[in-house]
């Protein structure tokens, strides 16, 4: 199948791992890797490569390639393409595949670089444009992966696989080609035993960019069920749980701590924060443990005043404030009838409680879904701004980070709220 043309090969096995192979155009293999697609995706998704655009913006800036003078632009060209292949060697270490990509593009490049060197007639910022364009591509392809991640696997631990299928070709449904199940080339793999050579499940795709890769992985990821990719709720890292049970936090350790010990603590605290029906359970029930120990602690004699409250009352007061709490977050039961069924021996006053504070999808979160290839990079970079309104006017700078707080609005891992 190996064709004319440096490409990324993926061959299925039967075990749902594949075998990543990157051939140039001479044959020669580049590399190998032996994954299942959940753990190839979540290699890519953690790549961070801000640095790398952070230097392509200085390339931009550092060399315009416009002027009259032909032979100082071809100087500044020469000097570019140096550059460009110095910064594309720091890939080799910190992103395999993108250094394959772009190793491979600068030398299917390279015949249009020596003419434009020689001539006189060709724009030099169009090739400048082009090298540019390729050193950056692997961060490039990064966005529509991390969109995709968020959209398929933020808040959708106890969701199926299939869940989380129609929520991502949904949201994306306008992507052409579409997100998943695109055409690729394919062959099936020939079989070196047995009688019969051509298996049904064993194939090898043939993908030359970065971005079909990725879908390609997306592909193979939804056809098994076996590993699910999982948003911490803690913070916000993915992750691949070992088992099937659900997972809302990972390992990840954090200020001495992992997420996994301090996610469940957080959580509560959140839930009571926009609740005021949970935070008045919470006070209840630190009520009814209060008067179980008052109860079980005193004298038989001392008892006369106390209301009859040991660890059997507690345990069933419990078991039914628990069931209420659960039909409660489920929706089947509103505020006042979840009150109503945890206050068995009337302590409280009113049942009338706030509206809990439903969750406001961010502005982030939006532009997200609306747009595969939003780029927080440029849409949310560095900005300077003049307040005319303002008595004494001065320019001042909002930042990045502070565009990015304003658009996630409430919307943050635990471990930040």
């Amino acid at each position: 199948m190996y064709q004319n043309g440096p490409a990324f090969y993926i061959r299925t096995t039967e075990s749902e791992r594949v075998f990543l192979t990157a051939i140039d155009t001479s044959g020669h293999e580049y590399l190998h890797l032996d994954k299942t697609p959940a753990e190839l995706l979540l290699q890519r998704s953690e790549l961070n490569l801000s640095s790398l655009r952070d230097q392509v913006m200085r390339l931009w800036e550092s060399y315009p390639l416009d002027g009259y003078d032909r032979a100082q632009k071809k100087a500044e060209l020469s000097n570019l393409t140096r550059e460009v292949y110095e910064i594309a060697e720091t890939l080799r270490e910190t992103d395999s595949l993108g250094y394959f990509y772009v190793i491979t593009q600068l030398g299917l490049f390279k015949p249009q670089l020596e003419m434009a060197l020689h001539s006189e007639d060709i724009d030099l910022m169009d090739v400048g444009a082009t090298l540019l364009n390729i050193l950056e591509e692997p961060a490039l392809s990064l966005i529509p992966l991390r969109n995709m991640f968020e959209v398929a696997f933020d808040g959708m631990e106890r969701a199926t696989q299939r869940d989380r299928y129609e929520r991502l070709v949904t949201t994306y449904s306008q992507v052409t080609p579409p997100v998943v199940n695109r055409d690729y080339p394919v062959r099936r793999i020939i079989e070196q035993n047995g009688d019969v050579p051509l298996s049904l499940s064993l194939l090898e795709y043939r993908v030359e960019s970065l971005d079909d890769l990725h879908h390609l992985l997306f592909s193979l990821y939804f056809t098994q069920k076996k590993q699910r990719i999982v948003r911490c709720e803690c913070c916000w890292g993915y992750f691949i749980p070992p088992t099937t049970r659900p997972s809302l936090y990972c390992d990840r350790i954090i200020e001495g701590k992992s997420c996994k010990q301090v996610g469940p603590g957080l959580r509560h605290a959140e839930e009571l924060s926009r609740d005021s029906a949970l935070r008045t359970y919470d006070a209840l029930r630190s009520r009814m443990k209060s008067r179980r120990e008052r109860y079980t602690n005193s004298a038989p004699d001392g008892r006369g005043k106390l209301i009859h409250f040991d660890f059997q009352d507690y345990t069933v007061w419990d078991e039914n404030a628990l069931a209420a709490r659960k039909a409660y977050l489920a929706g089947d039961i509103s505020a006042e009838e979840f009150l109503r069924h945890i206050d068995l021996y009337h302590d409280l006053e009113t049942y009338d409680v706030e509206a809990p504070q439903k969750p406001v999808k961010s502005e982030w979160r939006k532009r997200v879904e609306s747009n595969i290839r939003f780029d927080p990079y440029r849409d949310y970079s560095d900005f300077m701004m003049l307040d005319l309104g303002l008595e004494n006017p001065q320019w001042h700078i909002i930042t990045s980070e502070e565009r990015t707080q304003d658009a996630l609005g409430d919307s943050h891992p635990l471990r930040k709220k």
